[in-house]
């Protein structure tokens, strides 16, 4: 037997695929007189054992269990799929103690449990991520058939503040006791870009000036970007000039930005051309970020998509266009600023050339 506490939004038929039984059998155990009315912190006893088939995904949720080291693991959220920049994830764990004996539990601090959330195996959220939590140590004991559940609020955005692509995102729940604390169970979300009201149009066009950085003060100053350690080049996609991202100095950082105006809950769209500038006896050890930053109109920072982009093999020899497309800009966003960063390693003697840039409103 499994113990259940009952839960907001609860109902029988749920808790009943959630543990591969029948509500007769959950009515017959705990003597219940009406299953229409259940209530949230009342137990109920579970029947099942850990050798019997996983229970089968409740509708509208996300769903999957674990055994570690005589715990249950179950994990779910409240509904499969999430519109980017709209929902918010509700996640819950609940650990039970399947096996015959107490189960004791030891904590470094108070922290009991953990929550993650990956794209392609890279970790962008984690609930416990800028938490307080005393330094004490701590322990609990599970008696046979508890169980305890816990839970968490996600806003789809990454603790840097960015707002979540859309596709597939894993979801993890973990106990962090001792000898626990590396065992997780997942299950997996869809986020969903969603589109601005029809009523409202996107701006048409290109929404850079000077997008084939032509305009100059002098070869280190261009006229309409904002720019740190960057030098004209004539070695351009199309026109008479490019930028060399790093052209001053290829061991330092190097910027370029432009800011437009912009508005909330659209999508925007960055081509651009580019490629690599090789030396005389050459390293190549570097990173090109392209991100999009969203103010408000007090110039407050509301949003990011950080990086977008990252090549780490840019060719050498021509020119190649990159694509990348942000989710939809947060609320309150009137401004937007795109802005490439050369980030150079160690050695690092190479840089990159930029040409001929567009940043699209798109639906």
């Amino acid at each position: 037997m499994f113990r259940y506490e009952i839960k907001s939004g609860d109902t029988l038929y749920e808790i009943a695929n959630l543990f591969n039984t029948t509500v007769e059998r959950i009515i017959d155990i705990n003597n219940i007189t009406n299953p229409n009315f259940i209530n949230i912190g009342d137990v109920l006893l579970i029947p099942g054992e850990p050798e019997e088939p996983e229970p089968v995904p409740v509708p509208g949720r996300t769903y999957n269990t674990n055994f570690i080291n005589g715990l249950l693991y179950v994990i779910f959220t409240d509904e499969r799929t999430y519109a980017a920049g709209r929902n918010n994830v509700i996640i819950k764990l609940i650990k039970c103690n399947v096996s015959s004996s107490n189960i004791e539990l030891r904590y470094n601090t108070g922290q009991r449990y953990d929550f993650a959330a990956l794209r392609d195996g890279r970790e962008i959220w984690r609930w416990s991520e800028g938490r307080f939590f005393t330094q004490e140590v701590g322990r609990e004991i599970l008696q046979p058939g508890e169980c305890i559940n816990y839970s968490a609020t996600w806003d789809l955005r990454s603790n840097a503040g960015d707002f979540v692509f859309s596709g597939n995102v894993e979801i993890r729940g973990y106990n962090v006791a001792q000898n626990y604390s590396s065992k997780y169970v997942s299950t997996s979300i869809s986020v969903e870009r969603q589109l601005p009201p029809a009523e409202e149009e996107c701006p048409e066009g290109n929404l850079l000036q000077d997008s084939g950085i032509e305009r100059w003060y002098s070869e280190r100053n261009p006229v309409v970007w904002q720019e740190d350690n960057v030098l004209r080049s004539s070695i351009e996609n199309s026109g008479n000039y490019a930028v060399e991202m790093g052209g001053i100095n290829s061991n330092q950082r190097a910027i370029m930005s432009q800011t437009v105006d912009a508005a909330s809950e659209y999508s925007y769209r960055i081509r651009f051309w580019s490629r690599e500038i090789s030396r005389r006896g050459e390293t190549s050890n570097f990173r090109l970020e392209i991100a999009i930053y969203f103010y408000d109109e007090e110039g407050n920072l509301v949003g990011r998509f950080d990086p977008l982009l990252s090549p780490q093999n840019i060719n050498q020899n021509t020119y190649q266009r990159y694509t990348v497309k942000t989710e939809l800009s947060p609320q309150n966003t009137a401004r937007a600023e795109l802005r490439f960063v050369f980030r150079p390693g160690s050695n690092n003697t190479n840089t990159v050339l930029i040409d001929d840039v567009s940043l699209e409103c798109i639906r």
